[in-house]
């Protein structure tokens, strides 16, 4: 593939690496010193674009290769992704697009632990307290990928109605997510699952960014020659069975 990247921070250039040792091109890499060449990037050129810039921009950005018929792999987290316009776009121009909080394969399979966790427990009478740490420069609190947990219960358990960023505590129809920002920690997840006789703890820790740069270029290869609003579970369907 010829791969365009949009961003080219920490995850950019992981991602960039990651590509490469797979065998892909990098044909652009738009950054803030050179945002018009945006302008270049086409269905002749880019066989995918691979986002990760901020959450102001993010919508824009998207957009734009959207537009352009392209397809797209955000990995942004902070902003509000429309996937009903996007996919109005994808009909209309044939682009692919596919967006998570969090691209590591170990992640989802995190997720599908709480998910079963959730439509079990409620009988059962377990509360359950999110916690996430990240490295002190993240910039959102809590991180996309403890609010796609959150969701990811609350969608499966009947009890909970909504999250809200707050330290621990039973609220009724609430999941309280604690955030902490300490050191260059890469990411730590925990759903704490309390009941009056136990106590059931899931954690998944990133060691490193490889695994998110590796799962958003498998994204890109999973979009090649499709169109429409896709998710990792759609790309985990073909790898796994969930």
């Amino acid at each position: 593939m010829n791969i365009t990247l949009a961003g080219y921070g920490k995850m950019g250039r992981m991602t960039e690496a990651e590509a490469i040792e797979k065998g892909h091109c990098i044909g652009y890499i738009i950054d803030k010193g050179n945002i018009q060449d945006m302008q270049k990037v086409n269905a002749e050129n880019t066989d995918a674009v691979i986002e990760f810039t901020e959450p102001a921009t993010a919508y824009n950005n998207v957009k734009f290769f959207l537009e352009k018929g392209l397809a797209v792999v955000s990995g942004t987290t902070g902003w509000d992704v429309p996937a009903d316009e996007f996919q109005r776009i994808c009909r209309q121009t044939g682009a692919a697009f596919l967006w998570s909080s969090n691209f590591n394969i170990g992640t989802h399979l995190f997720f599908m632990l709480n998910r079963i966790m959730a439509a079990r427990s409620g009988d059962l009478r377990y509360k359950v307290n999110i916690c996430e740490t990240h490295h002190i420069h993240k910039k959102d609190k809590p991180s996309g990928t403890a609010v796609t947990l959150a969701q990811t219960i609350i969608d499966a358990h009947p009890g909970y109605k909504k999250w809200e960023l707050a330290e621990p505590g039973e609220r009724e129809g609430v999941i309280p997510i604690q955030s902490v920002r300490e050191g260059e920690v890469t990411g730590i997840h925990q759903c704490i699952w309390k009941s009056e006789t136990d106590t059931i703890e899931l954690k998944h820790t990133a060691h490193n960014r490889k695994g998110f740069a590796a799962g958003a270029v498998m994204a890109a290869e999973f979009l090649q020659g499709k169109s429409g609003v896709y998710h990792m579970n759609d790309l985990l369907n073909e790898i796994i069975r969930l």
